[in-house]
């Protein structure tokens, strides 16, 4: 059922590339210039024996340039099987304004920026979750600062119980090695404060890793996390594949919970991707996961 299903949703990508392309078709006109228009689009569903096919949210991504100074972006995201799947919202729309090449400032609703959670993993890591700032996505107001290799960014936005939050990354990244601490900080009385810290390599030869912790001091109880995990990057009779190897650990009040799974991922075809897990948690019967991605 699920073959069926991203045939479907491959058929109305392709419709959308097409309508997308007529009504832009003057871009072409100058190949030489960035285009102004770009729009793709992520659908992706997940079997596994206990909670069967689960469709992931599904989404579609439009940016648009006016001149060198403004550019915009919308996400359209199409909840899966854990939200409501007949409604469409806007996830994310953001207007950026670059003073120049090093200086910018944006403004909407967006993901707060604190915390790396990008793995090759199915399941997420454990620190995705132990902290006040990996919540929705809020209206905020965002000053980015590029100084080579460094880059500073600073947030604040209002919240949903009318407290201003605030928040400050640090991200390093030259010559295959990469690092990036977090903090944020809630505004309401007694929340307290999160801060994260990532470490990263990658070698030529396709092995990289990443290692994250994630501390939050709320209401007079800390919660922390770790995450590290290894990938390595290969072809695999011509195909591009990826095999991820991770280990979370959450220390929380009534025990800790440690999670340990192995993804190997491998693009099929171009856009379509699928990935095969075994996630196990101590203390609970190993999860066997199948996840296909259709990304354009």
């Amino acid at each position: 059922s699920i073959s069926v299903k991203i045939i479907n949703i491959v058929t109305s990508g392709v419709l959308l590339i097409t309508l997308s392309g007529q009504l832009f078709a003057t871009e072409n006109q100058n190949e030489a210039k960035e285009r102004r228009f770009n729009i793709g689009a992520e659908i992706s569903a997940t079997y596994d024996k206990d909670n069967k096919n689960q469709w992931s949210d599904a989404e579609v991504e439009m940016t648009y340039t006016f001149n060198s100074k403004f550019d915009a972006l919308i996400l359209l995201k199409r909840q899966g099987d854990g939200g409501n799947p007949n409604k469409v919202i806007t996830d994310e729309a953001v207007v950026n304004y670059h003073f120049n090449d090093d200086i910018s400032l944006s403004l909407g609703k967006t993901a707060i920026p604190f915390g790396n959670f990008d793995t090759g993993m199915i399941t997420d890591p454990l620190t995705k979750g132990v902290n006040d700032a990996d919540k929705d996505n809020e209206r905020l107001l965002i000053l980015t600062y590029n100084i080579k290799d460094l880059e500073l960014i600073g947030y604040t936005y209002k919240a949903k119980d009318k407290d201003k939050d605030t928040g400050l990354s640090v991200n390093y990244n030259n010559a295959g090695f990469s690092a990036g601490y977090d903090y944020f900080k809630d505004g309401s009385s007694g929340r307290g404060h999160s801060q994260a810290i990532q470490l990263g390599f990658e070698a030529d030869n396709g092995i990289s890793g990443f290692y994250e912790t994630v501390n939050t001091h709320q209401l007079g109880t800390n919660t922390s996390a770790k995450h590290i995990e290894l990938n390595y990057a290969h072809t695999l009779a011509n195909l591009d594949a990826n095999l991820s190897l991770a280990k979370s650990i959450e220390n929380r009040v009534q025990g800790n919970v440690n999670q340990l799974g192995v993804t190997y991922g491998i693009d099929v075809y171009q856009g379509l991707n699928i990935a095969i897990e075994r996630n196990k948690v101590k203390d609970i019967s190993a999860l066997n996961s199948l996840k296909i991605t259709y990304t354009f």
